[in-house]
């Protein structure tokens, strides 16, 4: 019995370090540090910069100007950004799209940002988040805007 309980110990042991160095080991790839960097962009107003990150098919679908226009509707319809919460990632065919969960002073909007292979952002748009309750009204429908 001693035994036993001694493997089992030994085990779960053994099987909480390896999964916590695996939490460790993990590092945010280089596209969800663009994104988040991305983000920064628009926070710190530089949308000429956030712009010449564009991607061919992106330059077609936004006039110049348009990602500070979305941008300034954004914050006045929820709020100053207060911070990035979360991130996660996925990949379909040769595009990686990154979510990233902001906070903004109303709600939380998660930030879509898909890119090529060549790092060139290829769409970009704003989906709800969770909504603090108490706020007068659900703002889902708000949301209406995306440049794909």
């Amino acid at each position: 019995m001693n035994r036993s309980f001694i493997r089992i110990f030994l085990l779960m042991l053994l099987l909480t370090a390896s999964q916590s160095s695996c939490k460790s080991d993990r590092k945010n790839s280089v596209f969800t540090d663009l994104a988040k960097d991305y983000v920064l962009l628009l926070v710190d107003n530089e949308y000429t910069k956030a712009e010449n990150l564009f991607g061919s098919p992106m330059r077609g679908k936004m006039k110049k100007g348009g990602l500070e226009l979305m941008w300034n509707e954004t914050v006045s319809k929820f709020g100053r950004f207060k911070r990035m919460i979360s991130s996660r990632e996925e990949r379909i065919d040769k595009y990686t799209i990154i979510y990233i969960k902001c906070d903004f002073e109303v709600t939380k909007l998660d930030i879509k940002i898909m890119y090529d292979n060549k790092m060139k952002v290829m769409d970009f748009s704003f989906i709800p988040g969770e909504n603090k309750v108490g706020i007068g009204k659900w703002i889902d429908d708000l949301l209406s805007f995306s440049i794909s």
